[in-house]
Protein backbone atom coordinates (compact mmCIF):
# COMPACT_ATOMS: atom_id res chain seq x y z
CA UNK A 1 0.00 0.00 0.00
CA UNK A 2 1.04 3.55 -0.47
CA UNK A 3 4.49 4.38 -1.74
CA UNK A 4 6.50 2.04 0.44
CA UNK A 5 9.00 -0.10 -1.46
CA UNK A 6 9.12 -2.72 1.30
CA UNK A 7 7.28 -5.79 0.09
CA UNK A 8 6.90 -9.10 1.87
CA UNK A 9 6.60 -12.08 -0.44
CA UNK A 10 5.21 -15.31 0.98
CA UNK A 11 5.38 -18.79 -0.44
CA UNK A 12 2.60 -20.94 0.92
CA UNK A 13 2.84 -24.70 0.52
CA UNK A 14 1.09 -27.75 1.87
CA UNK A 15 2.13 -28.92 5.32
CA UNK A 16 3.67 -32.39 5.26
CA UNK A 17 3.00 -33.98 8.63
CA UNK A 18 5.68 -36.66 8.29
CA UNK A 19 8.35 -33.95 8.05
CA UNK A 20 11.69 -34.43 6.36
CA UNK A 21 13.00 -37.78 5.19
CA UNK A 22 15.88 -37.33 7.63
CA UNK A 23 13.55 -36.91 10.61
CA UNK A 24 11.34 -39.76 9.42
CA UNK A 25 14.28 -42.16 9.10
CA UNK A 26 15.56 -41.25 12.57
CA UNK A 27 12.29 -42.47 14.08
CA UNK A 28 11.23 -45.19 11.63
CA UNK A 29 12.41 -48.07 9.52
CA UNK A 30 10.91 -48.65 6.07
CA UNK A 31 9.74 -51.75 4.25
CA UNK A 32 11.03 -52.62 0.79
CA UNK A 33 7.77 -51.32 -0.77
CA UNK A 34 8.01 -48.05 1.17
CA UNK A 35 11.66 -47.63 0.16
CA UNK A 36 10.73 -48.18 -3.50
CA UNK A 37 7.85 -45.67 -3.31
CA UNK A 38 9.93 -42.96 -1.62
CA UNK A 39 12.86 -43.52 -4.00
CA UNK A 40 10.65 -43.52 -7.10
CA UNK A 41 8.78 -40.35 -6.18
CA UNK A 42 12.02 -38.60 -5.23
CA UNK A 43 13.60 -39.62 -8.56
CA UNK A 44 10.53 -38.48 -10.50
CA UNK A 45 10.64 -35.12 -8.74
CA UNK A 46 14.32 -34.62 -9.51
CA UNK A 47 13.83 -35.76 -13.12
CA UNK A 48 11.04 -33.19 -13.50
CA UNK A 49 13.27 -30.44 -12.10
CA UNK A 50 16.08 -31.37 -14.46
CA UNK A 51 13.84 -31.57 -17.52
CA UNK A 52 13.63 -28.75 -20.04
CA UNK A 53 10.00 -28.71 -21.26
CA UNK A 54 9.27 -26.35 -24.17
CA UNK A 55 5.84 -25.59 -25.57
CA UNK A 56 3.72 -25.81 -22.42
CA UNK A 57 0.36 -24.04 -22.37
CA UNK A 58 1.72 -21.52 -19.88
CA UNK A 59 5.10 -21.17 -21.56
CA UNK A 60 8.36 -23.02 -21.11
CA UNK A 61 9.67 -24.92 -18.09
CA UNK A 62 13.47 -24.58 -17.94
CA UNK A 63 15.79 -27.18 -16.45
CA UNK A 64 16.49 -26.48 -12.78
CA UNK A 65 19.40 -27.68 -10.67
CA UNK A 66 18.50 -27.88 -6.96
CA UNK A 67 22.13 -27.75 -5.68
CA UNK A 68 21.24 -28.83 -2.13
CA UNK A 69 19.65 -32.28 -2.35
CA UNK A 70 19.80 -33.94 1.08
CA UNK A 71 17.43 -35.93 3.27
CA UNK A 72 16.46 -32.78 5.21
CA UNK A 73 15.30 -31.21 1.94
CA UNK A 74 13.01 -34.10 1.02
CA UNK A 75 9.60 -33.87 2.70
CA UNK A 76 7.20 -36.80 2.99
CA UNK A 77 3.45 -36.70 2.44
CA UNK A 78 1.26 -38.95 4.59
CA UNK A 79 1.36 -41.64 1.87
CA UNK A 80 5.21 -41.40 1.86
CA UNK A 81 5.35 -39.59 -1.47
CA UNK A 82 8.56 -37.55 -1.54
CA UNK A 83 8.51 -33.79 -2.17
CA UNK A 84 11.73 -31.92 -2.89
CA UNK A 85 11.94 -28.72 -0.82
CA UNK A 86 14.20 -25.71 -0.12
CA UNK A 87 15.08 -24.14 -3.45
CA UNK A 88 17.30 -21.44 -1.93
CA UNK A 89 20.36 -22.50 -3.95
CA UNK A 90 18.53 -23.64 -7.10
CA UNK A 91 19.64 -22.51 -10.55
CA UNK A 92 17.36 -22.10 -13.55
CA UNK A 93 18.86 -22.85 -16.98
CA UNK A 94 17.14 -20.93 -19.76
CA UNK A 95 18.38 -20.95 -23.35
CA UNK A 96 20.35 -17.83 -24.17
CA UNK A 97 20.42 -16.60 -20.57
CA UNK A 98 23.09 -16.77 -17.92
CA UNK A 99 22.31 -18.99 -14.95
CA UNK A 100 23.63 -16.23 -12.69
CA UNK A 101 26.39 -16.66 -10.14
CA UNK A 102 27.19 -20.36 -10.31
CA UNK A 103 30.48 -20.17 -8.43
CA UNK A 104 28.97 -19.58 -5.01
CA UNK A 105 27.83 -22.15 -2.49
CA UNK A 106 26.82 -25.52 -3.88
CA UNK A 107 24.93 -27.45 -1.24
CA UNK A 108 25.77 -29.13 2.03
CA UNK A 109 29.33 -30.45 2.44
CA UNK A 110 28.33 -34.01 3.30
CA UNK A 111 26.34 -34.33 0.07
CA UNK A 112 28.85 -32.62 -2.24
CA UNK A 113 30.15 -34.62 -5.17
CA UNK A 114 33.90 -35.35 -5.14
CA UNK A 115 34.52 -33.02 -8.10
CA UNK A 116 32.95 -30.14 -6.16
CA UNK A 117 35.06 -30.88 -3.08
CA UNK A 118 38.20 -30.95 -5.23
CA UNK A 119 37.28 -27.75 -7.07
CA UNK A 120 37.34 -29.59 -10.39
CA UNK A 121 33.86 -28.66 -11.63
CA UNK A 122 33.23 -26.73 -14.82
CA UNK A 123 30.06 -25.01 -13.48
CA UNK A 124 27.99 -25.85 -16.54
CA UNK A 125 24.37 -27.05 -16.69
CA UNK A 126 25.11 -30.77 -17.04
CA UNK A 127 27.66 -30.70 -14.22
CA UNK A 128 25.10 -29.19 -11.85
CA UNK A 129 22.51 -31.80 -12.81
CA UNK A 130 25.04 -34.60 -12.15
CA UNK A 131 25.88 -33.06 -8.76
CA UNK A 132 22.18 -33.31 -7.85
CA UNK A 133 22.20 -36.96 -8.92
CA UNK A 134 25.23 -37.73 -6.74
CA UNK A 135 23.53 -36.15 -3.73
CA UNK A 136 20.36 -38.12 -4.44
CA UNK A 137 22.46 -41.30 -4.43
CA UNK A 138 23.57 -40.47 -0.89
CA UNK A 139 19.96 -39.89 0.16
CA UNK A 140 19.08 -43.30 -1.32
CA UNK A 141 21.93 -44.76 0.77
CA UNK A 142 20.34 -43.26 3.90
CA UNK A 143 16.98 -44.70 2.90
CA UNK A 144 18.38 -48.17 2.17
CA UNK A 145 20.22 -48.22 5.50
CA UNK A 146 16.87 -48.04 7.31
CA UNK A 147 15.11 -50.74 5.27
CA UNK A 148 13.84 -53.95 6.86
CA UNK A 149 14.30 -55.94 3.62
CA UNK A 150 17.76 -57.21 4.64
CA UNK A 151 18.07 -60.08 7.11
CA UNK A 152 18.91 -59.05 10.64
CA UNK A 153 18.40 -55.90 12.67
CA UNK A 154 18.34 -52.45 11.08
CA UNK A 155 21.11 -50.14 12.29
CA UNK A 156 20.40 -46.79 13.93
CA UNK A 157 19.99 -43.91 11.51
CA UNK A 158 23.25 -42.33 10.38
CA UNK A 159 24.04 -39.65 7.84
CA UNK A 160 26.20 -40.65 4.86
CA UNK A 161 29.85 -41.07 5.95
CA UNK A 162 28.91 -40.20 9.56
CA UNK A 163 30.81 -43.18 10.95
CA UNK A 164 34.00 -42.04 9.19
CA UNK A 165 33.80 -38.24 9.58
CA UNK A 166 31.25 -37.49 12.31
CA UNK A 167 28.15 -35.31 12.23
CA UNK A 168 29.66 -31.93 11.32
CA UNK A 169 32.51 -32.50 8.86
CA UNK A 170 34.75 -29.73 7.61
CA UNK A 171 35.56 -29.35 3.93
CA UNK A 172 38.92 -30.97 4.64
CA UNK A 173 37.19 -33.95 6.32
CA UNK A 174 35.08 -34.47 3.22
CA UNK A 175 38.07 -34.41 0.89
Amino acid sequence: RGTSVDVDLWLIAAFHEKGSLSDFLKANVVSWNELCHIAETMARGLAYLHEDIPGLKDGHKPAISHRDIKSKNVLLKNNLTACIADFGLALKFEAGKSAGDTHGQVGTRRYMAPEVLEGAINFQRDAFLRIDMYAMGLVLWELASRCTAADGPVDEYMLPFEEEIGQHPSLEDMQ
